[in-house]
C-alpha cells in the first residue's frame, strides 16, 4: 500500500471530529442528489402510465389547432377509420359552462368546467368508484376527477348547481376516475351525450377524436403518414399521443415543484458541502503544516504530499457517498409514502440517481479539495523548523477591491446590454454576469473579513464582553478558515436574500392593482349591444360615473406571427380589450390602470383612437421582433376568421391582467393568452367583436350582491336574442348568465397565497443551513485546535471561561454579519438580473416591474442565519471553555 494513501487513511483517523462533520456534509448533499434525481425520474415515469391510463385503449388523439375553429371535418374522421391500420375513431365532444361554488371553497363565485361526452357514452379515464353517467331529467349526471373531487369537496352523491349554454341545471356526481395530474379533459366532468346536447342548446361543441390502431400497427408510422393531412385539414387539426401527454404530465406543477424545489435545495446543500470540504482541507493542511514540512524534510515529494491531501479528501467523499445514497433512498421511500397518488407506492432505487449523486459529490469534492492539496504541495522543508504562530496573511487589499470593483462593473454592463439584445443574447449576457458577479464576491471575501474585524469588531466585541483587541486580530490571522465558513454561510442565506427579492419583484404584475374598482361584472356569453352598455352603470348599487364597459375576446395570432412558435396555445393566443382612450386618461383617475412602458401614454391614448391601432406589452413586441409603427395581424373573431392588420402605437402594459382576464370570465377559447393588447371599441369592431360582455364597477353604500345579480340577470335575458355567435350559436339558446367577481377579495387571497409560495422560496435555501452547521462547527474545532497554544497561553493569564467561550462566539458574529452584508449586495443585484430574464423567458407579457426589497423577510433570513451558527459554534466553544490552561498549553506544545 502506497505512503499517501496510508498518510492519508492515518490522518482521517487522526482528526476524527474534522472527518465525521466533513462526511456527515458530503452525505446530506449527496442523499439530496439521490432523492431529487430519483424523484424526478419516478414521477415521469408514473406520467407514463398515466398517460397511458388517460388515453385508455387508444393510441392518439386528434385535436383541433385554433380553438376558434373547434370543430373536426366528417370528411377527415371518415378517411381515418378507412385506414386500415385503424381499427376504430371515437368521437368526444366538448361544452364549456359553470358551476357554482356552493360550498364557498374558493373566491371564485364558479368554476369553469369542461363538459365532455363521447357517442358510446364511454371515457378514456378508468373509474375508481361509482358509476357510468346517464341522462336524467333535470338533473344532469356527471364523473369527475378524484383531483377535482377533493379540490371542491364533493363526492358521490353531491349535487351542484351549474350555469351553461343551456342554462341553469343541477349536476349530480355519478363517479369518480382515477387520480389524474394535468390534462384539459381529465380535469373536466364527463356527462351522456344526451345531456351533452341539451347543455349546449345552439353552441358548437369541441371535437375530439380518440383513434385506436390495428393490431401489429405502429403509432408514430400511422402519425408520420397522417401529419401532412392533419395540417391541411380545413380546419387544422393536431395529434398527441401517449409520449406526449406523458410529457405533459411529466411537467405538470406538482412534479414541477418537487423537481425544482428539492433541486434547488440539492444545489444549495451540495454548494455548502463543498465549501466545507474546501474549509476543512485548507484548515487540515494548515493545522499539519508542521508534519508536512517534516515529510518534505525525509524526501517526500510536492506530488506525493498534494496526492496525500487529495486522497484524504477522496477518502471522506467515499465514506459520505456510502452514508449519503442509502439516507437518499429512505427519504424518497418516504415522499414516496405522502405523495402515493403522485408515485404509486414503493420506489424501486434508481441507478441513474445514485450514480448522478456519486458523480456530482466525487467531482466536486475533487474540485474543492485540489487548492488545499496544492497549497499543502507548496509547504517548505524550513518551515518544519518555523514557529506555529500564524502571520496575517498579505491579502493585497488594494488590488483585490479593484479587481472585485472591476468584475462588478463588468457584471453590470453584461446586465444591462443583455436587457436590450435577443432573449439568447439575454441568456448569454446574463449567465455571464452571474459568473462575473460570484467571481467578484469570491475576490472581495478577504477584504470584507478585514475591514468587518476593524470596524464591527469593537462593536460585537463589546457586545460580548471581551477585549476588542482579540476579536479584531483573529478573522485575519486565519483567513482560508474565516473565508471558508463565510462562503458557506453566504451560500444558504445568499440565495434566501435573492428568492426573496426575485419573488416578491415578479409576483408584483400579476397582483390585481390596488387601483381597480371593487366589482368585475361579466355577462355571458352574448352581452348586451354597444348602445345599451350604459344601462349597467344604473343599476342599484353601482356608483354611475365609476363604471367603465369594456368590449372583450380572446383571439390567436395571424399566420406571419404564429409561424414564429412552436404552436403552444400559450403562445398564440391573445387577449383583445376594446376600451374608450378617454377612460384610461392617467389624469382623470382611470379605472383601467394601464401603465406605459416606452413613453408618454397620453400620447399613445391619441394615437389609439385610429382604426387598426393598437398597444402591447413590450414583452409581446419583443416575442415577435415588433417595435412602433410595425404592423401585424390577428385572426379576426367573426366569420370568415379572416386575419386583420393592426398596428403598434406603442408599449404599454396592464398589471394584474392575467387575473382579470382569467377570474373575470374574459378567456372564451381553451388557450392561455400571452399577452393582452388595448385597442378601441372601433378597432374591436374590425375583428368582428362589438358587443359589450364585461364591466368594471365601484360600488355604493347601498349595494347588495344579490339584488344586482338578479337586476343583471333582467338585462342579460332582455338583449339574449340580439347576440348571435358562429361559435357560441344565436343568443335565445345560450341562456346568458351573470358573473360578479369581488376584486378586493381576490386581491387580498392572491396576496396571502404569494406571500406562502414566496416564503417557501426563500426558506428552501435555509435548508442548506444543516449543512451549514456543519461547516461552522467543522470551522470553529479546527480553530480551536490550531490555536490551543494561544488560548492556553491567555487562560494562563487570567482569561476566563466564559470570556473564551464569548471570543469564539463573538469571531462567528464577526463572520456571519460580513456575510449578511455581502449577500444583501450581491443578492439584491443578483435578483435584478434574473428578474427581466424571467420575464423575457417565460413570455409572462407585461413589463419589467420594479425590484421589492422585503426587509423584513431578509432581516428574518439573517436572524435566523445568525442564530443557527452561533449555536453550531457554541458546542466546540463550550469544549474549549472547560480545558484547563495546562491541557491547552501541553496539546499545544504537543502539535508543534
Amino acid at each position: 500500500m502506497s505512503a499517501p494513501f496510508l498518510l492519508a487513511r492515518a490522518w482521517a483517523g487522526q482528526y476524527r471530529v474534522r472527518a465525521l462533520l466533513v462526511i456527515s456534509a458530503i452525505a446530506l448533499a449527496t442523499s439530496l442528489v439521490v432523492f431529487t434525481v430519483s424523484a424526478y425520474r419516478a414521477a415521469l415515469a408514473r406520467s407514463a402510465g398515466f398517460a397511458a391510463d388517460l388515453m385508455g385503449p387508444y393510441e392518439f388523439v386528434v385535436m383541433p389547432r385554433i380553438a376558434l375553429k373547434p370543430t373536426i371535418n366528417p370528411t377527415l374522421e371518415r378517411e381515418l377509420a378507412a385506414d386500415p391500420a385503424i381499427a376504430r375513431v371515437i368521437r368526444t365532444q366538448v361544452v364549456y359552462g359553470d358551476i357554482e361554488d356552493a360550498a364557498d371553497t374558493t373566491y371564485y363565485d364558479s368554476w369553469r368546467a369542461a363538459f365532455i361526452a363521447t357517442i358510446d357514452n364511454s371515457i378514456p379515464v378508468p373509474l375508481s368508484s361509482g358509476r357510468m353517467p346517464q341522462a336524467d331529467g333535470d338533473v344532469i349526471e356527471g364523473v369527475l376527477s378524484g383531483g377535482l373531487a377533493r379540490r371542491w369537496r364533493v363526492g358521490v352523491g353531491d349535487q351542484m348547481p351549474m350555469d351553461g349554454p343551456g342554462g341553469r341545471r343541477q349536476l349530480r356526481i355519478v363517479g369518480l376516475t382515477a387520480e389524474m395530474l394535468s390534462h384539459n379533459q381529465a380535469s373536466g366532468v364527463f356527462i351522456s351525450p344526451a345531456a351533452l346536447l341539451e347543455l349546449a342548446a345552439g353552441t358548437i361543441p369541441t371535437d375530439r377524436l380518440y383513434v385506436d390502431l390495428a393490431a401489429g400497427a405502429a403509432t408514430q408510422n400511422v402519425l408520420g403518414r397522417w401529419q401532412e393531412r392533419f395540417l391541411a385539414a380545413d380546419p387544422a387539426v393536431e395529434a398527441h399521443d401517449v409520449q406526449d401527454f406523458a410529457a405533459e404530465l411529466g411537467t405538470d406543477k406538482v412534479i414541477g415543484n418537487i423537481r425544482q424545489m428539492a433541486g434547488g435545495a440539492a444545489f444549495i446543500v451540495l454548494l455548502a458541502a463543498l465549501f466545507i470540504v474546501y474549509t476543512a482541507m485548507s484548515a487540515g493542511a494548515d493545522e499539519r503544516r508542521r508534519q508536512l514540512a517534516l515529510l518534505r524534510t525525509v524526501g517526500m515529494t510536492r506530488s506525493q504530499v498534494f496526492l496525500t491531501v487529495l486522497l484524504e479528501s477522496l477518502c471522506l467523499a467515499a465514506l459520505g457517498c456510502l452514508v449519503g445514497v442509502p439516507l437518499g433512498w429512505v427519504w424518497l421511500q418516504g415522499l414516496a409514502l405522502g405523495q402515493p397518488a403522485l408515485f404509486g407506492g414503493w420506489i424501486a432505487p434508481d441507478a441513474g440517481g445514485m450514480f448522478a449523486a456519486v458523480a456530482v459529490t466525487g467531482i466536486g469534492v475533487l474540485i474543492a479539495g485540489l487548492v488545499p492539496a496544492w497549497a499543502a504541495g507548496r509547504v517548505k522543508p524550513i518551515e518544519a523548523m518555523s514557529l506555529l504562530a500564524h502571520e496575517r496573511a498579505n491579502v493585497h487589499s488594494g488590488r483585490r477591491t479593484v479587481l472585485a470593483a472591476l468584475t462588478f462593473l463588468m457584471a453590470m454592463v453584461l446586465f444591462t446590454a443583455g436587457s436590450h439584445g435577443t432573449l439568447t443574447t439575454t441568456v448569454i449576457a446574463t449567465a455571464t454576469g452571474m459568473l462575473l458577479l460570484g467571481f467578484s464576491l469570491l475576490v472581495i471575501v478577504p477584504v470584507a473579513i478585514h475591514c468587518a474585524e476593524r470596524l464591527i469588531g469593537p462593536l460585537i466585541a463589546r457586545v460580548f464582553a471581551v477585549p476588542a483587541a482579540l476579536v479584531r486580530h483573529q478573522p485575519g490571522a486565519h483567513l482560508t478558515r474565516a473565508s471558508g465558513m463565510l462562503l458557506t454561510i453566504a451560500v444558504c442565506l445568499g440565495f434566501s436574500v435573492i428568492m426573496n427579492v426575485w419573488g416578491r419583484s415578479m409576483v408584483t404584475p400579476f397582483l390585481p392593482s390596488p387601483e381597480l374598482p371593487e366589482q368585475v361584472i361579466s355577462i355571458l356569453p352574448g352581452g348586451v349591444p354597444p348602445d345599451q352598455a350604459g344601462a349597467v352603470a344604473q343599476m342599484p348599487g353601482l356608483d354611475t360615473a365609476r363604471v367603465l364597459p369594456l368590449v372583450v375576446e380572446q383571439t390567436a395570432v395571424g399566420p406571419q406571427l404564429m409561424a414564429m412558435t412552436k404552436g403552444s396555445m400559450d403562445e398564440i393566443y391573445v387577449q383583445i380589450i376594446g376600451v374608450d382612450p378617454a377612460a384610461l386618461d392617467p389624469a382623470g383617475d382611470p379605472l383601467l390602470p394601464v401603465q406605459s412602458e416606452d413613453g408618454n401614454l397620453t400620447q399613445h391614448l391619441e394615437a389609439l383612437k385610429e382604426p387598426g391601432a393598437c398597444l402591447v406589452p413590450s414583452g409581446f413586441a419583443r416575442r415577435f421582433g415588433l417595435q412602433v409603427g410595425d404592423r401585424f395581424h390577428l385572426i379576426g373573431c367573426g366569420s370568415p376568421h379572416q386575419p386583420v392588420e393592426l398596428r403598434v402605437v406603442g408599449l404599454a402594459s396592464l398589471p394584474g391582467w392575467q387575473w382579470i382576464t382569467k377570474m373575470g370570465r374574459m378567456r372564451s377559447l381553451d388557450g392561455k393568452p400571452t399577452a393582452v393588447l388595448l385597442m378601441h371599441p372601433r378597432t374591436m369592431a374590425l375583428l368582428g367583436v362589438e358587443s359589450v360582455r364585461h364591466w368594471l364597477a365601484d360600488t355604493t353604500p347601498s349595494f347588495n350582491h344579490a339584488q344586482l345579480r338578479k337586476s343583471l340577470q333582467v338585462l342579460a335575458d332582455r338583449h339574449a336574442a340580439a347576440f348571435e355567435s358562429e361559435h357560441f350559436g344565436p343568443g335565445e339558446h345560450s341562456r346568458p348568465s351573470v358573473k360578479m367577481i369581488a376584486t378586493g377579495e381576490v386581491a387580498r387571497r392572491m396576496q396571502q397565497r404569494s406571500d406562502e409560495v414566496i416564503w417557501v422560496l426563500g426558506a428552501i435555501p435555509l435548508a442548506g443551513l444543516i449543512v451549514a452547521v456543519l461547516g461552522v462547527a467543522n470551522a470553529v474545532a479546527a480553530g480551536i485546535r490550531a490555536r490551543r497554544w494561544e488560548f492556553g497561553v491567555l487562560r494562563a493569564i487570567g482569561l476566563e471561561r466564559r470570556h473564551a467561550l464569548a471570543l469564539i462566539l463573538a469571531e462567528t458574529a464577526v463572520i456571519t454579519t460580513t456575510a449578511g452584508v455581502l449577500c444583501i449586495g450581491y443578492g439584491i443585484t443578483t435578483a435584478w438580473a434574473a428578474i427581466d430574464l424571467s420575464l423575457r423567458a417565460f413570455s409572462a407579457g407585461t413589463g419589467a416591474p420594479p425590484v421589492v426589497l422585503p426587509w423584513l423577510d431578509i432581516m428574518i433570513a439573517w436572524l435566523i442565519t445568525t442564530v443557527i451558527c452561533l449555536l453550531a459554534a457554541w458546542f466546540p466553544a463550550r469544549r474549549l471553555a472547560g480545558a484547563t490552561p495546562l491541557s491547552l498549553l501541553q496539546q499545544g506544545r504537543a502539535a508543534s
